[in-house]
């Protein structure tokens, strides 16, 4: 029984996989299931006996992959590493992501970030896990005194999460660099960034009150 389920898992594996190669080289819309299973060299019809179809196929790329950095960040909450080096490895999880599975990346950004099937509830709940558990280990950074207090922890992560995300397009359009010399650097960036803030100096500037507007 265990030997026929690991088939059964192997065998969608490899689906999956065929799957992404064909998004990434004609799109979600332009693919066709006889496409995915020659790709995979099978049989038309077995594709239908593990997905009932494209839609199912191009979801569970998203639950499958979004799971596996959900429970990476959840992870990293029993680590004693400090807050900065967790943030990298957050970070370093994408941005490797990209690396080893540049098609992953590719149909993620393309076919499932701006459609409306992100918008499935199902969906919905799964990106609210990882923006949770990202705010998790700015909460525990707090209270380490590692992250200042005034931070919204989920609106932290929330930001963390959009900009990885552009950048990730920036990598799909080629608008940046996606050597190792250009991957090293944005994650170092980044890092810096959510780390440190813009300003020149390390202390933690007083946001200027807005101007009030004069009675006419």
């Amino acid at each position: 029984m265990r030997a026929t389920r690991e088939k059964l898992e192997d065998r969608r594996r490899q689906l999956l996989k065929a799957a992404t190669k064909v998004f990434a080289r004609k799109g979600y819309h332009a693919t066709r299931i006889a496409d995915i299973a020659t790709e995979a060299g099978v049989a038309y019809g077995l594709v239908y006996h593990y997905f009932k179809n494209k839609d199912e196929i191009l979801g569970s790329l998203f639950e499958d992959n979004w799971a596996t950095l959900v429970r990476a960040t959840q992870n990293l909450s029993a680590g004693q590493a400090s807050f900065a080096q967790k943030l990298d490895t957050v970070v370093g999880v994408l941005i490797e992501a990209y690396r080893l599975v540049p098609d992953v990346v590719t149909v993620l950004v393309v076919e499932i970030a701006r459609s409306p099937m992100a918008l499935d509830d199902k969906r919905v709940g799964g990106f609210r896990k990882g923006f949770q558990a990202l705010a998790d280990l700015i909460i525990e950074g707090q209270r380490n005194g590692e992250v200042r207090k005034g931070i919204d922890p989920l609106l932290a992560a929330y930001c963390l999460f959009g900009a990885m995300e552009t950048i990730l397009t920036g990598f799909v359009l080629k608008s940046l660099p996606a050597n190792d010399e250009g991957l090293a650097r944005v994650r170092k960036q980044v890092v810096d960034l959510f780390l440190r803030g813009f300003a020149e100096e390390a202390a933690d500037p007083a946001m200027p009150e807005p101007k009030k507007k004069g009675k006419r």
